[in-house]
């Protein structure tokens, strides 16, 4: 009898990135609560967020569309789990493709902590492939975050 093939591990991924920001906790808070705000950073560099619904409290979704620079749209859904303003958020997310088939699941705990009138926040995420695109958009999650939280940096710091 054949011996039973090696069950292949998931692919997962944490990331931990922090950012200082020229703004109060109270005022970047609201960068990640507020559809209108939120639609000018999410995303990396050339990406765009044309769809954003959400509800931010303990249970409230959320739905994000990411528009690559070649027009193509990238569904997250999700929800809240913390909503603690000005220091806490944690939510779980879906990633999706163009035509909504999940790729990667993931989980994000983002921390707002006043320093001297500034804010540093502090993200960490972690997730999980879900299929091999998956396993692609995972390995650039680094590369994501580090594009949004420039762009949420200048949005703050002219």
């Amino acid at each position: 009898m054949p011996s039973p093939a090696p069950t292949e591990k998931p692919a997962t991924k944490e990331i931990v990135l922090s950012v200082t920001i020229n703004e109060t906790p109270e005022v970047v808070f609201k960068a990640w609560t507020e559809p209108k705000l939120l639609s000018k950073w999410w995303g990396p560099k050339g990406y765009s967020a044309p769809q954003i619904h959400i509800d931010p409290k303990p249970g409230g979704k959320i739905d994000i569309i990411m528009r690559s620079p070649e027009g193509l749209d990238y569904p997250m859904i999700g929800m809240f789990k913390t909503v603690d303003a000005p220091r806490l958020l944690t939510f779980s997310s879906i990633g999706e493709d163009e035509k909504n088939v999940p790729h990667l699941e993931a989980f994000t705990t983002v921390t707002f902590i006043e320093e001297n009138g500034k804010t540093k926040i502090a993200l960490e995420d972690s997730a999980l492939a879900l299929t091999p695109h998956g396993e692609k958009m995972i390995a650039g999650m680094m590369e994501g975050w580090s594009q949004s939280f420039d762009r949420l940096t200048a949005l703050f710091n002219h």
